[in-house]
């Protein structure tokens, strides 16, 4: 018999030193008014489990939904290893412009403004929704972050107003 290093397995691995990665990870899914669940799973678990539970949870359909982790939707069928997912990782849970199309009551938090919302649209012919993510329209979103925090009037006939302005150059020229 040689002389050689043994190589230690199982609870002497740990005693080394030597860390264990754990079986379950703990995520967090956010809604879009930072509200948050708690969900410990396995990691060999798919993600359609958790996104199933949540949506029971928040009395909302799933094909109503999207979860979106790193700034990419989260595909059902990965499990969190194959998702890079870590221990308390955010997932953030918004509800999808389906639920305008969809002719199920919507029972979230929102779910009364999107039914008056749908009761409106009956009476428009051709109307067409889009979901569009708030990065990728900073001047929508520069502009009603603006109207939400004045009380006056602002006319815009030729030139934009200034603070729009660098995000209009980005839009432009990307």
């Amino acid at each position: 018999m040689g002389v050689g290093r043994r190589v230690p397995v199982g609870a002497q691995r740990n005693m080394l030193g030597v860390p264990k990665r754990p079986t379950r990870i703990l995520l967090l899914v956010k809604d879009p008014w930072e509200n948050f669940l708690m969900f410990r799973i396995k990691r060999s678990t798919q993600l359609k489990k958790l996104m199933i539970v949540y949506c029971d949870k928040k009395s909302v359909e799933l094909d109503n939904m999207r979860f979106v982790h790193n700034g990419r939707l989260v595909r059902p069928n990965l499990t969190p290893d194959e998702d890079d997912e870590e221990e308390s990782d955010e997932v953030k849970g918004t509800c999808g412009s389906n639920s305008l199309r969809s002719n199920s009551i919507d029972r979230s938090v929102i779910g009364p403004v999107v039914e008056d919302t749908k009761s409106l649209l009956t009476k428009v012919i051709g109307e067409c929704f889009t979901h569009i993510c708030r990065t990728t329209n900073g001047v929508a979103h520069r502009l009603a972050h603006f109207a939400l925090h004045t009380g006056g009037f602002l006319y815009w006939f030729e030139e934009p107003p200034d603070f729009i302005s660098d995000v209009l150059y980005e839009d432009f020229n990307s």
